[in-house]
Parts: structure tokens; sequence; C-alpha cells
């Protein structure tokens, strides 16, 4: 019988020799990727030691030299090392090892180092040592890279601007950042209170006032915006009790804007209302709804929005100068006045439109005339007419004289009735004026002059005598 030959010993320097007759195999430790020969195992003839099969390999061939020689190995080489581990309040904290893992291989195996990724968890990557390729499902699932030159595996931080202000220098976040955050800037309102700048995704319950970024910027992704100068604007308070109410506030709104932003103030309209008009600092152009809608208007100087009030006559007869009226007025308003007869009674002089019920009686003007647009008018000097009255009970017109009212630019005129007219022909109560445009006519009720008291015609006696009076003058 030929005895196998077996490489035996400790560390496998040893030549090999040959086995008991029985052994059919030979062991030797495991060589385990990257990390070397398994420890606690010889090598030696027959069967692995029991309780070391997971370190151990066998062969059965019968090479002269022993099938259990130590195999060649390539140079070592080394990598870096992280531990992922979970805090009290199941924050994922990743960390370099301080000292680097020396890391074995076949001849034939390529140099390899892995690392975890900033999505890491500490169960989804867990290699210890850094050596060799990432695992399949850690690969795939994006929780592990790896490189291929010695020491290539360092994670490289992001830098983020840290602190209060954003006045400091971006340093290295936490391995496991992948964003910086930091206030945002509201248009024309500045910077978002409450909120730092810092590493990491928008503090929670403040994404409305944050924002991130995931450049990897050497000085960080999340600088403190540059600002342009402040400027100032007026704001107001649109209020409804009964009435529409706009307020101009006391004091001016500073308004912040970046350097890129152009100044804007804004400012509600007459007809603006507390639902159509929303802004509070009067800072920045109008929103689009209000600002399509007319209930808005903007401008792109500082302090530009400053509403200017009408000015109209106020009171009950017009004497009084024109004052200041409220912001929503957009018109005036005064008793009309009436060709012939005057101002009509019961409306006075004030702003916006004509009071309720009194339409027929009022007049309204937009005109911004800095001593209103609604003056009274300019009156000529009063003259007299007669009137004349029909009474059934003699059948004659009644004559008596009446003082006619007129505007500056309006002739003096008279009516009467003329010759043939009867009580439905000539039907005008005050004599003052033109005749009705339907009674106007020689051959009508209605004829007119143009001096005072010029209506005093012989026309005074009844119409139903006249055809009489004329047969006895043919007689005589």
């Amino acid at each position: 019988m030929t005895p196998i030959k077996c490489v035996q010993g400790a560390d496998g320097s040893a030549a090999a020799t040959d086995c008991a007759l029985t052994a059919v195999t030979c062991f030797q430790p495991k060589f385990i990727g990257y990390t070397g020969v398994a420890a606690g195992v010889d090598y030696g003839c027959g069967a692995c030691p029991a309780g070391k099969t997971d370190k151990c390999d066998t062969c059965a061939a019968k090479a002269a030299d022993g099938c259990n020689k130590a195999p060649t190995t390539g140079a070592d080489f080394n990598c870096h090392s992280y531990t992922v581990t979970k805090d009290e309040n199941d924050v994922i904290i990743i960390a370099k090892n301080n000292v680097v893992t020396t890391c074995k291989r076949l001849q034939a195996t390529a140099i390899a180092c892995n690392m975890p990724t900033a999505t890491s968890t500490d169960t989804t990557y867990t290699s210890v040592s850094g050596c060799g390729p990432c695992e399949g499902a850690q690969k795939t699932g994006s929780t592990c890279a790896e490189c291929t030159i010695a020491e290539c595996n360092v994670m490289i931080p992001i830098k983020c601007v840290q602190g209060a202000d954003g006045s400091a220098a971006a340093t290295d976040c936490a391995l496991t950042a992948v964003t910086c955050f930091q206030p945002k800037f509201i248009g024309y309102t500045g910077v978002a209170a409450g909120v730092d700048y810092g590493c990491g995704a928008c503090p929670a319950g403040k994404t409305d006032k944050c924002d991130t970024c995931a450049a990897k910027a050497a000085d960080g992704c999340n600088k403190a915006p540059t600002t342009g100068v402040d400027f100032k604007c007026h704001s107001y308070t649109v209020t409804k009790d009964k009435v529409i109410k706009i307020t101009k506030n006391n004091v001016v709104t500073t308004c912040k804007r970046l350097q890129a932003t152009a100044i804007a103030c804004n400012m509600p309209t007459a007809t603006s209302t507390d639902t159509t008009y929303t802004s509070v600092s009067g800072c920045g152009p109008c929103e689009g709804a209000q600002k399509t809608g007319s209930t808005c208007a903007e401008c792109t100087t500082a302090e530009c929005n400053a509403m200017t009030p009408i000015k109209c006559v106020q009171g009950a007869d017009g004497s009084a100068a024109a004052t200041d009226c409220a912001l929503t007025a957009v018109t005036c308003f005064q008793p009309k006045f009436i060709e012939y007869t005057g101002v009509a009674a019961e409306v006075d002089y004030g702003c916006g439109a004509c009071p309720a019920g009194k339409t027929e009686k009022c007049s309204t003007c937009a005109e911004k005339a800095a001593d209103g647009c609604n003056k009274p008018e300019d009156v000529g000097e009063d003259f007299k007419c007669n009137t004349w009255t029909w009474d059934d009970a003699t059948t004659k017109y009644k004559i008596a004289e009446t003082t006619c009212k007129r505007k500056k630019v309006t002739g003096l005129v008279c009516n009467m009735p003329a010759k043939d007219a009867t009580k439905t022909s000539y039907t005008s109560t005050s004599g003052c004026g033109t005749c009705k445009t339907d009674e106007k006519d020689k051959d009508k009720g209605c004829k007119e002059c143009t001096t005072a008291l010029c209506n005093n015609s012989a026309t005074s006696v009844t119409a139903l005598l006249m055809p009489l009076l004329a047969m006895i003058y043919m007689l005589y």
C-alpha cells in the first residue's frame, strides 16, 4: 500500500510527508477572501478536525508534494474601515475607524476595498474590514460602494455652511449627509426666521421655511444669498364693516430683496375689498389674480405706493373748499342744477356715488381736480318771467311773475302760450326757459322770447273767447 503524502504542521511550510495508510485526504486551513488563512487550523492528513469544518478544506489528490500546499498569495494591501450604528433617536451614524485594515489576498485576486454610502444603515452595510468588493445585495441596493486600489475607500464628506446666520465658512458634515439646508429667502420679506444653516435635510416641521441643496461645493452649496439694498414701501389695511375701508398704516415697511431682485411696491386700488387685496407689507409686486382683477396696483421705486385720495367739495351748500375723501372714493357727487329752476333740493355735496334714492337729483364726476370736480356750477344772474296757469273756473290763464335760475352760460328765455293755445297744448308751469319740444311751434301751444318778463302777451284772455272776439271785430 502506498500512503498519500500531505503537508503537515502549523504553517504549511514543511514538505509533504507520508500519511497513515488509512488517510485518503489532506486538510488545510481555508483562505478567506481578503482576510487570509483561517486561524486555529493546521495542515495535516485525513479529514478536517471536528468542529472546524467552517475553517478547513480537504483535498484528495495524491500529489508527491501534497495536495494541501499553502496557497500562493499576492501582496497585502490596506483599506479603510467604517462602523455604521444607530443612536437612541434612530439616527444613523457612519464613523470612519482610525486604523486601516491590512487585507490579504491570493495571487490571482484583485485589490478591492469597499465603503458605505451616505444612505447606508446599520443593517444594509455590514462590512467590518473594508477589504474586498461589496456583497451583492448591498451593492445593488446602493448602500455599499467599492474601488480597486489600496486605501481608495475614503468617504469624502460634503461641506455645508453651518450656524445661525450663514456667516461661517463651510465645514465637513457627517458622512450620512447628502444635502445642505438653509433658511428660505422669502421675496421682499427676507430670510425666514427659526431656521439655521446646516447639513442634511430640513429640520422637521420647518420645510415651508427651509431650502436644501446637494451640490458638493468646497465652500458649501448653502451659502447665505447675496442681498440687495433694503428699500421701503407704504402698507395698507383693507377692512369691511358695513362698507369697505382702506387705511394707510402710519409706519412704512422695510422691504428685503436679493441682489438681482428689482424694487417693487404694491397698493390697493379704490375698488379693492378685504378679500381682493391681501398684501400686509406693501412690498413687492401684486399677486397675479389681484393685479389682473384691478384690485392691486404696483410701482417700481421706493415708497412709490402712496395712494392719493381724490378731493371733493363736501357739505350742504358747496361753499367749503375741497378736502380729501376716503381712499375708496373714485367720484364726487353734487346736486344737479336744473335749468331755469336751480339747484335740486335734498342733495348735499360729497365723496363717492350719489346717495341712494336721489340719483335723479344728483350728478357725479371723476376728474381729480385739486379743488374738487364737484364745485357748484357758475350761475348767471336771476331773471323773471311770467307764469301762465290755466284756471278752469274762469277759463282764463292766470299770470304771475316768477324768478328763474340759470347757469352762467345759459341765455335768458321765457315761454308763454301761443295765440291759439289750449290747456292741453300749453302745459308749462313756470314760464321760465324754453318751450317743451312737442309744444314749440307757431301752430302749436307755446312760443318763446329772450328778455326778462317778455312773456306778458295779451293771450291772457280765455282761449274759448278768442273766436268770439274775432267775429265781433269782423262785424265792426
